[in-house]
């Protein structure tokens, strides 16, 4: 497995939670493997290709503010909206809850698109 960029990994985290603490690191390593290796078998390669880590960052990042939503809920400072480049993706919801139930659902959603494209098939 390559190497976790954890940089990435905790200022998304505190950008989508508006908190400064970083998630733990054992945790943080372990959901990313797991992502890592889901993508890995998706596309039939023995490592994520490099294209693809942001969205092993990305889950990771969604999986550790789920496990953490019950301590998130009091201090997180969800934004209602972030762009990534030319695209701007808004949060729906009311209240710091349900935009943090939005950006888990966006951080974890399947991208199978992106993901199919560097799918090697065997025979």
């Amino acid at each position: 497995m390559k190497a976790i960029n954890q940089k990435h990994i905790t200022d998304l985290y505190n950008y989508i939670t508006g908190t400064e603490e970083a998630p733990d690191e054992n945790i943080m390593r372990y959901i990313y493997d797991s992502e890592a290796r889901t993508i890995a078998n998706r596309t039939n390669l023995n490592e994520i290709p490099e294209s693809l880590e942001h969205i092993a960052e990305q889950r990771t990042v969604g999986e550790l503010i789920r496990q953490a939503k019950g301590s998130l809920y009091e201090t997180a400072q969800t934004p209602k909206r972030i762009q990534q480049g030319d695209v701007m993706f808004e949060f729906s919801g009311d209240n710091q809850i349900e935009r943090l139930d939005s950006a888990v659902a966006w951080l974890t959603r399947p991208r199978d698109g992106e993901i199919i494209c560097k799918r090697i098939i065997k025979w």
